[in-house]
């Protein structure tokens, strides 16, 4: 392609693999290869941080070509501002303004094509499908005037991203002058060639068939697998266990992924062995196709083997390391599968937190063991995260004492002073009846630490007479 761009014949290139593939290493050694010719390269890569500034990618590419107006070449707005020279910031229905097609976008090529007058100029730009829509817009207007220019253009992307499915990808491809690049995971010899490579000096290394196993092919796994093995070869150990390095691969490949990549990775890290029969995509309250593109995007990276994280470090890595969707419908959903496969109330608590109102007879009683228990782990302020939803959840004045003895319970080992708004109702309560000894009990302690002497005996009274009453019933 190279050639045929140096003869006149422009071209297209669109590389495509999974986040940390080798994509851009590739695309690296193109470069290394393409420097004798004397091509004149315009690099740039995307970021997500690119997405809502108009023209940031172009202006990386033409800051690369040099200074606007040199050598003959049509002068443009300054690039560092463009919403400051009056691009418009979007278009009807988020299309791009049919000002920046007629004005902007001919005066931008008309650079690239200036300076490929002189010297074949190849055109790169990384991780593509993260690039804001002006920019992309303008290489598909490069794209469709290439067939007698010496510009070729190389576009690298991460497949199962929402890029996918878009109108400029399907158009790009189409082009005749367009050709797809997939690279994809490493075959074994490629993992025994690295791990041959990686163990220089050591002692032997486990089989390539590990390797292959936990990295799935990736080269940045296999990297990351590669140093955890060098210090476990150091430390004296045998065996191929992820560790730190594994850990981190993983989060870097899933914080370069798009956010659905990353929720769906999220879900399946917190529903565990358990979300084998789940469908994350209905869990994610998106289409199908969609949660199953985010699937096929785990899998290519090395992440996960039939729909399960190859290893639980990188479980482990998505919940320690990547940042959760905040989302409360989808802790709602989330909570309730987990209930059905039988999760621990500690487990539930902790999506019921940051979930919606979930209207279940399940969740209250989830709540205030899930309270108990981390009171017996002394987590006070979890327990009363729990006890402030489940005050939400009740559904009758015996669920709305029951909280709140559970309140006056955690909140004494924090502000004891804090609890006294509760004890007027829960001594109503208690002279009525309508408490359990065991609750009576700890009101009677909190009655006599505020000086309420005379509240507390009516209390025990009552105590006294249900006592009284169990063993008549006995007799």
């Amino acid at each position: 392609m190279l050639d045929a761009c140096a003869a006149g014949r422009g071209g297209a290139a669109l590389v495509s693999g999974a986040v940390g593939g080798g994509k851009t290493a590739l695309l690296r050694a193109f470069r290394e290869r393409a420097a004798p010719a004397g091509v004149v390269w315009l690099q740039a890569t995307a970021t997500a941080a690119d997405k809502d500034v108009p023209l940031r990618v172009v202006g990386q590419l033409l800051r690369t070509a040099g200074p606007p107006g040199a050598d003959g070449e049509p002068a443009v707005w300054p690039l560092s501002s463009p919403v400051a020279a009056g691009v418009p910031v979007r278009g009807a229905d988020g299309a791009v303004p049919a000002e920046v097609v007629a004005d902007v976008f001919p005066r931008l090529c008309g650079i690239l094509f200036a300076r490929a007058r002189k010297r074949p100029v190849v055109v790169c730009v990384d991780d593509v499908h993260l690039a804001d829509a002006y920019s992309v817009e303008c290489l598909l207007h490069v794209v469709r005037r290439l067939d007698v220019s010496r510009i070729l253009v190389v576009l690298g992307e991460s497949s199962g991203s929402e890029w996918d499915d878009s109108r400029t990808r399907r158009e790009l491809l189409r082009r005749p002058i367009c050709r797809f690049v997939h690279v994809g995971a490493l075959p074994r010899d490629g993992i025994a060639a690295m791990l041959a490579d990686g163990r220089k000096g050591r002692r032997s290394a486990p089989p390539v068939s590990e390797f292959h196993r936990l990295s799935g092919g990736s080269p940045l796994l296999m990297r990351a697998l590669l140093d955890d093995y060098a210090d476990a070869d150091r430390a004296g150990g045998a065996e191929l266990v992820p560790g730190e390095a594994y850990e981190r691969a993983v989060a870097l490949c899933l914080n370069r992924s798009d956010r659905l990549t990353r929720s769906t990775a999220w879900v399946l890290a917190v529903l565990g062995p358990r979300g084998e029969r789940a469908e994350p995509a209905e869990l994610l309250g998106v289409p199908r196709a969609a949660g199953e593109r985010s699937l096929r995007a785990l899998h290519d990276m090395g992440l996960l083997a039939a729909g399960r994280f190859r290893h639980e470090a990188g479980r482990t890595a998505v919940l320690r390391r990547v940042e959760p969707p905040r989302s409360p419908q989808l802790e709602a959903r989330v909570a309730r599968v987990l209930y059905e496969y039988g999760a621990s109330s500690t487990v539930l608590a902790r999506h019921l937190v940051a979930a919606e109102n979930v209207d279940a007879p399940w969740v209250l009683p989830a709540l205030l063991e899930a309270a108990e228990a981390a009171l017996a782990r002394n987590e006070v302020g979890r327990a009363l995260d729990c006890l402030r939803v489940a005050r939400d959840s009740c559904a009758d004045e015996r669920q709305v004492l029951r909280v709140r003895i559970a309140l006056v319970r955690a909140g004494w080992r924090v502000d004891p002073s804090a609890a006294v708004r509760y004890l007027p109702a829960l001594t109503d309560a208690a002279l009525a009846g309508r408490l359990t000894p065991r609750d009576m009990k700890a009101l009677i302690g909190h009655l006599l630490w505020f000086g309420r002497a005379d509240e507390a005996l009516e209390v025990l009274r009552v105590v006294e007479g249900l006592g009284e009453r169990e063993e008549l019933g006995g007799r």
